[in-house]
């Protein structure tokens, strides 16, 4: 009993020691997904640069959510698009899907509320619901002036540079009725 409780905090304790997840380590988000089956495409405009490092993690947050979300809700032959824009005022993510989207709940989970709650803690706003053609959409902007610069070049791997588009390998699309 010992030596397991012995594990079970030195692990605790190596979690609590990892690095805050930021925009760094999104692509290895993306990754986790498309291991998971979701089709996932990932484009990035604009010119990356600096964000609190809070500010950073609720944007990660935004897209680890809204990915969760699109696997649980949309459909297995759903598939995503994420999509960051640096732009003048601030950073947008944007993440879509193309799945079935159904209609959100009240019970259970708290993810859309928390997405909310973290994005407004840094003066940013989140919109989110189902898209007319089907689907669904999650938009977020976060303030970031372009005084700010260039994000520091750390040992985190940072978003590619502007305009750059990584396609998913997307299933064959679905009609509106098809299962």
């Amino acid at each position: 009993m010992r030596r397991l409780l012995g594990v079970l905090r030195t692990a605790g304790d190596q979690a609590a020691l990892a690095p805050v997840p930021g925009l760094g380590e999104l692509r290895e988000l993306l990754d986790q997904a498309r291991t998971a089956g979701l089709a996932v495409s990932y484009t990035l405009s604009g010119t990356p640069r600096e964000l609190p490092e809070g500010a950073e993690l609720a944007a990660y947050r935004v897209v680890q959510e809204s990915l969760t979300n699109t696997r649980k809700h949309a459909g297995l032959a759903a598939s995503a698009a994420v999509t960051l824009r640096y732009e003048p005022e601030g950073l947008t993510v944007e993440v879509t899907d193309d799945g079935m989207a159904a209609p959100a709940s009240d019970g259970g989970g708290h993810g859309l509320a928390g997405m909310r709650e973290r994005i407004e803690m840094y003066g940013g706003s989140v919109q989110a619901g189902p898209l007319a053609g089907g689907g669904f959409r999650v938009l977020a902007r976060l303030p970031c002036p372009e005084s700010a610069g260039p994000g520091p070049a750390t040992a985190r791997e940072r978003p590619a540079a502007a305009d750059t588009a990584v396609p998913a390998p997307v299933p064959a699309r679905r009609t509106q009725g098809a299962a």
